[in-house]
């Protein structure tokens, strides 16, 4: 049975008058601690609940005494080591430095901790040391960290153990999943059997960086008095033949030698892997969710072969995609070179993930940021695959505060949608030349519609540990990849000689957590 002070932490959280701070854009660099004239009761708009205002105002009245909220995190290796889950400056920040992530990220941690009366605590660990961090502490009983942000794939193992707190437990001590810091998508994807033990929230923003999404030159485009299709995506109708039209446009041999390689002008330009973001973004996942909310195959579902076929002749399309696997030579790397040549106006659409945006801060030319392109304008919906980069955050089953940290954790989350958030926008579209007020829109059609498969994030029937990066590229979340690579399209070969083995290994994880629920 829960302490008395669990219970009275529980009427304040659902008797009390609400109060907030007063509103401040996100920019203001304001230091929280300077005065307590900074305090303003706030009157919560109920017809907006998409307002830093309304967060605020949804935060107790509660003094922890300078408890400390402890957060496991992945350290920073480099500015823009996104894939191994840069999410240090999402959480950390030591003062204000004139970086708008940063001294968001340093006001809203602030605010926070006066707030609530805490301590924020990180603790950081290198790339894929998180999460056997993380299992160590719960198998050791210590009760060591209140939450983890790393990166989902991460996770997979802990979650199918048993070994995270469903976090659906927490909605009874004031988490809110319908709330709008907490993505949707992922709140209904990411369950199994009922049962929530990691999602995607605006606390953090890797998961954004690692979105896909197209981008587009529109230096080229005024060169071949290409329209912007920006209306065309706000109505629903950019599609892939419309891409690809565009893209037939622009191809040049820009030497004039007749070999056309990473010299010469392309109308998209990508990388192998995209063959599963086209097969995502024309609306089929590796695994969909029977009545009992479990993992079901689904690549041999009629339109799921009809998203396959259509994103390999894509990326088959060897006169007008070039994949930065294919340059050779040089001295600066595949993925600089390819980040080079769209800047150098030599691809009118480069398909990559949103963290490639932040190093086009000095690029000369004006560039655009698209949705992925539906395959065809009868598609409901466009779809983002978040890359396997893409993070989340879970609570360790050995936590005995889930009070505590359900509070501490809306908090963070709503306060970061606000800061954070806002942030990342303002950096996204730093380097832009133009800074059209289109792309903004453009980033609330790709973050609204983004997938989470667990049949791509566990990625079953793969070899190797998960939690190690050991996959060596093989599961059905690499199988597009492959074949798009060997320019093949025998499908149905590959699928059919890894199908059992990844029924297998859903068939087990189910098995594993019907278990942990008997302990």
């Amino acid at each position: 049975m829960k302490n008395w002070k669990k219970h009275l932490l529980l009427i304040l959280a659902f008797c009390l008058v609400l109060f907030a701070f007063a509103s401040c854009k996100p920019g203001n660099q304001r230091n929280y601690e300077e005065d307590e004239d900074d305090y303003v009761e706030v009157e919560a708009d109920d017809d907006n609940e998409d307002t830093y205002e309304f967060a605020r105002s949804l935060i107790p009245e509660v003094d922890f005494e300078g408890r400390e909220f402890r957060i496991l995190i992945c350290k920073s290796v480099s500015n823009f080591d996104v894939q191994n889950g840069d999410l240090s400056r999402n959480v950390v920040a030591k003062g204000q430095i004139g970086v708008e992530i940063n001294d968001q990220v340093y006001n809203r941690n602030l605010y926070l901790e006066k707030k609530l009366g805490i301590t924020i605590r990180a603790y950081e660990k290198p790339f894929r040391a998180v999460a056997d961090e993380l299992k160590a502490s719960i198998l050791a009983m210590d009760d060591r960290y209140d939450i983890c942000y790393t990166r989902l794939d991460d996770l997979t193992p802990l979650a199918s153990e048993g070994l995270l707190v469903n976090l659906y437990e927490l909605e009874e001590y004031g988490v809110d999943f319908s709330r709008p810091w907490w993505d949707q998508n992922s709140i209904d994807e990411l369950s199994i059997q009922g049962e929530l033990f990691f999602a995607v929230s605006d606390g953090d923003i890797v998961d954004k960086q690692t979105t896909m999404a197209c981008m587009f030159n529109k230096s080229l485009m005024d060169e071949h008095r290409i329209e912007y299709p920006y209306e065309t995506a706000s109505a629903g109708e950019w599609t892939i033949d419309l891409m690809m039209d565009m893209a037939n446009q622009v191809k040049k041999d820009a030497d004039g030698n007749g070999i056309y390689n990473a010299s010469d002008v392309w109308g998209v330009l990508t990388e192998y892997d995209s063959a599963t973001c086209f097969y995502y973004a024309f609306g089929g996942y590796v695994t969909t969710k029977n009545n009992a909310d479990e993992p079901v195959l689904a690549m041999q579902n009629p339109a799921a072969q009809i998203a396959i076929d259509k994103a390999l002749s894509v990326m088959q399309n060897n006169d007008v995609v070039y994949k930065a696997e294919q340059i050779t030579g040089g001295t600066d790397g595949i993925w600089v070179t390819a980040s080079n040549m769209f800047v150098n106006n030599q691809a009118l659409f480069r398909i990559t993930n949103l963290t490639t945006v932040e190093r086009w801060r000095n690029m000369k030319a004006d560039f655009g940021i698209l949705p992925m392109p539906k395959l065809n304008t009868e598609q409901k919906n466009y779809v983002h695959l978040c890359k396997n980069g893409a993070t989340g955050v879970c609570v360790p089953n050995t936590n005995e505060n889930l009070d505590f940290t359900a509070i501490c954790l809306e908090a963070f989350v709503s306060c970061s949608r606000y800061t954070l958030r806002s942030a990342y926008y303002e950096t996204t579209l730093e380097g832009m030349v133009s800074r059209d007020l289109e792309t903004p829109k453009m980033l609330d059609i790709i973050f609204s519609t983004r997938a989470f498969d667990l049949g791509y994030i566990f990625n079953f029937g793969h070899d190797g540990s998960i939690s190690q990066g050991e996959t060596n590229g093989t599961g059905i979340g690499y199988l597009l990849m492959k074949l798009a690579r060997s320019n093949s399209t025998a499908f149905a070969s590959s699928y059919d000689s890894i199908k059992d083995k990844a029924q297998a290994q859903i068939d087990d994880m189910l098995s594993t957590l019907e278990r942990s629920r008997e302990v």
